[in-house]
């Protein structure tokens, strides 16, 4: 039997959703042997996950291994050579030597990301303008002639780390 009692966070305070878990938590306050230990579980944010799959692993790709971001081909290489950098576990194999294996980016984007950003700086790596790929994800991304954006930043003759003003970026659309 487990312990675990799931609490949600709303607007107005904690609320528990299960009313067997409310009830156990009532018996547990008047029995005195109730001692909280509190583990939040951070909800995967869309917009950090989209930022990584569809901007930062291709950047780092292009730049570490020159996989053209714009060639759907390449992407599961991609997220493949991603993980293999940033985003592993490592075993042992039967002799007791190391090897990694890849995790799953399931629910993992921001710490992942995290890990990039991390050695990102110090190595060259190229960090993706994140407003400049929100922009695209929300204004222009269902347009069918793009279609990712690497697609887009070619077509605007950008690099994924630059941020033109919305002016330049309008007039370049326009053209």
């Amino acid at each position: 039997m487990s312990n675990k009692i799931l609490i949600q966070a709303t607007e107005n305070g904690l609320t528990i959703p299960s009313e067997y878990n409310r009830a156990k938590v009532k018996q547990m306050v008047k029995d005195g042997t109730i001692l909280f230990e509190l583990t939040p579980r951070i909800r995967a944010s869309k917009k950090q996950t989209g930022y990584l799959e569809g901007a930062v692993i291709y950047a780092w790709a292009k730049y570490q291994y020159g996989l053209d971001p714009r060639d759907s081909k390449t992407h599961d290489k991609a997220r493949n050579l991603f993980k293999q950098d940033f985003w592993y576990e490592v075993i042992k194999d039967r002799e007791g030597n190391p090897k990694k294996t890849l995790k799953s980016l399931a629910g993992s984007h921001r710490q992942a990301l995290d890990a990039y950003m991390d050695v990102a700086p110090e190595n060259g790596y190229p960090i993706p303008n994140e407003k400049l790929y929100l922009t695209w994800r929300d204004e222009y991304s269902m347009e069918p002639k793009w279609s990712n954006y690497y697609d887009w930043l070619d077509f605007l003759g950008l690099e994924e780390d630059s941020m033109p003003s919305m002016e330049t970026l309008r007039d370049k659309l326009k053209a």
